[in-house]
């Protein structure tokens, strides 16, 4: 669980409080970056439940770029911003299915993966919605879908920060109608925990935010 001063934090002035808040994670995390790590997680899906935007805009801008991010982590959808009927199907659907697992990083190629459940009806109903795209099975028993590439450059939408980016449009096997217009883009909150946002690209230099997600790798090991 979260401290209850870290929660208690985020009220008030939410740019200090914001800031007040990933200090002190960070400051915990020197001494005990488990703890810290599952106070951010706490906290993350907290503020999803809540519906906080402002406050998840505001720790994203609190974040900084990952270097060296490599290997599997596990994810959650933290919430998403589009219309209100979307955001509740959204919320009903991932409550008794969510097939997305996390991604999976390689950074001598700077590319990656997303991580999905293999159960069977994962399998279907993704095969139901891009019928001509084909999934793959990883070394750890998962499935592997939606390859992108990585690159630490400034953000595309406020609060602009440098980020990770996580760019769909270039993997010529990907979807062209949904995926390919995705950029996901990441930010490091505590050592080993990071909050990503989902970015729709309308063309140009046009980006509007879906939603936000958080990952993670084993506090401390790297």
């Amino acid at each position: 669980m979260a401290s209850s001063s870290a929660v208690a934090s985020m009220g008030g002035n939410i740019d200090l409080a914001t800031a007040n808040t990933v200090n002190g994670l960070r400051k915990l995390a020197a001494s005990d970056p488990v703890r810290a790590q599952e106070d951010a997680w706490a906290l993350f899906k907290q503020l999803g439940k809540s519906r906080d935007e402002a406050a998840l805009n505001s720790m994203f801008g609190m974040g900084t770029s990952p270097r060296g991010l490599h290997g599997p982590t596990d994810g959650i959808l933290v919430a998403t911003f589009t219309l209100g009927i979307l955001n509740f199907l959204a919320r009903i659907i991932t409550a008794v299915w969510m097939p997305w697992l996390g991604k999976q990083f390689d950074r001598n190629t700077m590319t990656g993966t997303n991580r999905m459940s293999p159960g069977l009806f994962t399998r279907i109903v993704l095969k139901i919605i891009f019928p001509l795209y084909s999934l793959r099975r990883s070394a750890d028993g998962t499935v592997t879908a939606f390859e992108f590439e990585n690159a630490n450059e400034p953000g595309r939408y406020a609060p602009v920060v440098e980020v990770f980016k996580i760019d769909y449009a270039p993997v010529k096997s990907n979807p062209w109608l949904v995926i390919s217009k995705i950029r996901d883009e990441l930010v490091e909150i505590t050592p080993d925990t990071y909050l990503g946002r989902i970015l729709w690209h309308h063309g140009g230099e046009r980006y509007s935010n879906l939603g936000f997600f958080a990952l993670r790798q084993p506090a401390g090991k790297r």
